[in-house]
């Protein structure tokens, strides 16, 4: 039960991590990725043996189709003008100090990529596998819900409380389906390109109409 209760733990910490370098902005040059170094090495050392291999095509045709289908509400909103009813202010400030307007596309498509892997590494492999659970619909509820927390935070920070709820709650209905997919037998080769087509079509999309 203690250990239980300490890998619960362990699932909020990338939210506790972001609550304290982006919301509270303590040194996050330094704590953020000192702490998402932590957490890769705790899954190194506590997750089962990952099994590196290259991509089957069956993989590749699942995983983007699922991506695909996965971002087209998101696209949709985006591409309508949704932003437009969204105070971005704050947002807008990040970009401009990060000066990121000249290589927006690069930094995309690395942040996309990384963040998506380490995300999935985290969530569908260590902790989903931690969760001590036999039902799969809990499993991948619960899995959804504290992969939505970190979003959830982070989110708060640049949107209203209301608009960082809804945001949230798209993260959390994400992060079931990536659960129920992994528990249902695909690898997370499969799941980390989806998260990536979905991040990738989000950030540039969103990206190339705030950055214009």
């Amino acid at each position: 039960m203690i250990l239980s209760k300490l890998w619960y733990l362990i699932a909020i910490m990338p939210a506790i991590l972001v609550f304290f370098t982006v919301n509270l902005n303590i040194a996050p040059n330094v704590l953020y990725p000192l702490g998402k170094l932590l957490l890769f090495i705790l899954i190194l050392i506590k997750a089962s043996k990952i099994k590196v291999r290259l991509i089957l095509p069956k993989e590749v045709l699942r995983g983007l189709t699922n991506g695909l289908l996965l971002s087209i509400i998101p696209f949709v909103f985006i591409l309508l003008g949704g932003l437009n009813y969204l105070d971005v202010s704050i947002l807008m400030a990040k970009l401009d100090s990060l000066n990121l307007k000249e290589n927006f596309v690069i930094f995309a498509l690395v942040l996309s990529f990384f963040n998506s892997a380490f995300e999935e590494l985290f969530f569908r492999h260590l902790i989903l596998e931690k969760l001590d659970l036999d039902n799969i619909i809990k499993s991948s509820l619960l899995n959804g819900f504290i992969f939505s927390l970190h979003h959830l935070v982070v989110l708060a920070h640049y949107f209203s409380i209301e608009i960082a709820l809804v945001f949230s709650l798209c993260t959390l209905i994400a992060g079931f389906i990536w659960s129920y997919l992994r528990l249902s037998g695909y690898t997370l080769y499969e799941l980390w390109l989806s998260h990536s087509i979905c991040e990738i079509v989000v950030i540039l999309t969103a990206g190339s109409i705030l950055l214009k």
